[in-house]
């Protein structure tokens, strides 16, 4: 069956994505769509001679109208501080343009699964369900892949685990602030994480190190850089393989809370089994007190945002 991927937004991040996805064969065809079309061409031309040497992945500059039979739609910011082109822009609300968007998606008879990667992800993942009525299954932002393997890759250098994988921990909630690791669910192999730290006397703060560089990472790439690019492309690109090949990968992903750690009506970063369905099912980890305290927080903090950028953009749903 043909793998059909539309990505709206061709910021840096977009862009990375597609030659990684077309890289790897993930999907037979991408499509473009973005406000500088002459980029997207460019792209799309320099992207179909790169993957000459690999898997046979069609690129090109797309339009609306080609959503209608796509398997998966990525809605994408552009995180350069510079960027003047790009749909969705670092550090804006982007909630007025998600619904003008949207409603140029749905127009199209477009009943795939959304991959939401814009700022502010819980709250655009939130819309994303709410402007289009579609479940939450079909509705997936990125949430905090990318700082979950942060963290493994931190804490295995501060506890001397040679390979990160063999650490089962997630990092929930959201991001920034609010963002927390679960070290209550978490494991080294088949042992307690927690267990196995006191029986090799690790600190501690050594987890509070951890999560703080977690937390701090992504300023620290963004004031040498200005941009945020290769981790979430990367990110982006292991969600979407686990869609369209239907891998059940579970992954710390923004999705609708529906009851699982005793709330609902709001989108936060937890763990949840990723397939060809979209969410298959959601991961609730058992969390301490503290834990849940961290995660109470969350959800008062996003739905807080939600109700402010409802109110700020006085966007008109339809």
């Amino acid at each position: 069956m043909n793998k059909k991927v539309i990505v709206i937004g061709n910021g840096r991040i977009g862009s990375n994505y597609v030659y990684s996805m077309a890289l790897q064969g993930i999907a037979d065809e991408i499509g473009i769509i973005d406000l500088d079309k002459e980029k997207v061409q460019g792209d799309a031309l320099d992207l179909n001679e790169a993957t000459f040497y690999s898997e046979a992945t069609k690129v090109y500059a797309a339009d609306y109208s080609d959503c209608s039979d796509a398997d998966l739609i990525l809605i994408v910011s552009d995180t350069s501080r510079y960027s003047n082109s790009a749909l969705f822009k670092f550090g804006s609300s982007n909630v007025l343009e998600l619904t003008k968007t949207l409603k140029k998606v749905i127009n199209s008879r477009f009943n795939g699964i959304f991959l939401v990667a814009a700022d502010p992800v819980n709250v655009l993942t939130y819309e994303t369900m709410r402007i289009t009525g579609f479940p939450r299954g079909k509705v997936i932002g990125l949430g905090s892949v990318v700082d979950t393997s942060r963290l493994k890759n931190k804490l295995a250098k501060l506890v001397g685990i040679d390979d990160p994988r063999k650490i089962n921990i997630y990092m929930l909630g959201d991001q920034g602030s609010e963002e927390f690791a679960a070290y209550n669910a978490a494991f080294i192999g088949n042992s307690s994480f927690l267990n196995w730290c006191d029986e090799h006397l690790i600190d501690g703060h050594t987890f509070l190190d951890a999560e703080s560089y977690v937390k701090q990472k992504s300023q620290i790439i963004m004031r040498k850089k200005h941009s945020i690019v290769y981790g979430v492309s990367s990110a982006l690109t292991l969600i979407s393989n686990a869609i369209l090949n239907d891998h059940n990968t579970v992954m710390s992903v923004s999705t609708c809370l529906e009851g699982e750690y005793g709330f609902g009506n709001v989108c936060l970063a937890t763990p949840a089994v990723i397939g060809s369905n979209g969410i298959n099912n959601i991961v609730e980890l058992p969390l301490s007190n503290l834990e849940s305290e961290k995660m109470q927080r969350a959800v008062k903090m996003v739905k807080g945002n939600i109700l402010e950028e409802l109110m700020s953009s006085s966007s008109s749903y339809f």
